[in-house]
């Protein structure tokens, strides 16, 4: 596959963004994603893989904090049922 130019690219840029994920991008404060978002030089920005791999990565991100948040809700309503339960008890 490295010898193909093409194949080699499009593996590259298929697997980066669940590697980035698996090393915890999503766990990273916003000052450094955006310092991360900055790293590319501009000649790279005129690649349309680099839009699309930075489009699929922030979209993971805000899903898993979609998906933290929403636990932390429930969580937090099931701690306030719990409280309430033993006050009319």
């Amino acid at each position: 596959m490295e010898l193909n130019n093409t194949d080699f690219k499009r593996f590259a840029f298929d697997t980066h963004v669940p590697a980035y994920l698996d090393a915890g991008l999503s766990d990273l404060p916003v000052r450094d994603l955006v310092l991360i978002g900055g790293q590319p030089n501009i000649e790279e920005w005129a690649d349309s893989n680099i839009w699309r791999q930075a489009k699929d990565s922030g979209m993971e991100v805000v899903k898993d904090w979609s998906s933290q948040a929403a636990q932390g809700g429930k969580e937090l309503v099931e701690r306030a049922m719990k409280r309430l339960m033993l006050v009319f008890k």
